[in-house]
């Protein structure tokens, strides 16, 4: 783990080429390396323009991918079975504890979404909203006995919302990954 200012450091250098190649598939051309490095870099920005965290702090990337229903399309909403497969569309958030017990998270060209963990229960007026996805994550999390901590994230996004590629399951992942 670095600071956000050296995770923007690194990454400019190109210290991270090989993993952005592999997360990301890429095609093997200079194009596409320097697509995601610059992709990366603008998120780790923007985190550091929004939350403008203590020096200390420590920061990553982490990526949630799109996904496709390959067989049994919203079965899983009457407790069926789905197949899918993921997709290389991602969420793409930087994030970094915040020594909170808030969630703060912010997907460019949205407004930023707080959630408090001391309340976990559905909220109403929050259906289908960002904060009820960060939400159900968190509580998600604590029923299995784990203690979510709150966090600031940056995230970019994409996996089009009302794309049919899941960009609320792509959201989802991408909180938790993070909490974990």
């Amino acid at each position: 783990m670095q600071t956000p200012t050296q995770l923007l450091q690194t990454l400019s250098d190109g210290q991270h080429d090989q993993a952005l190649a592999a997360l990301y598939a890429l095609d093997g051309t200079r194009e596409s390396l320097d697509k995601a490095r610059s992709r990366a870099v603008h998120v780790v920005q923007r985190f550091i323009e929004e939350f403008s965290p203590s020096p200390e702090a420590v920061a990553a990337l982490f990526s949630g991918p799109g996904r496709t229903e390959i067989g049994g399309n919203h079965t899983d909403h009457q407790h069926g079975h789905v197949l899918c497969g993921s997709v290389d569309l991602d969420m793409l958030a930087c994030a970094a504890p915040n020594g909170t017990n808030t969630i703060r998270f912010m997907s460019e060209g949205w407004h930023m979404v707080e959630v408090n963990l001391d309340n976990l229960e559905p909220v109403d007026g929050e259906q289908e909203s960002t904060a009820a996805l960060v939400r159900g994550v968190a509580a998600g999390i604590a029923q299995r006995g784990y203690t979510p901590v709150g966090f600031d994230a940056y995230a970019t996004s994409k996996v089009l919302p009302g794309s049919g590629l899941s960009s609320s399951a792509a959201c989802e992942v991408t909180i938790g990954v993070i909490l974990n």
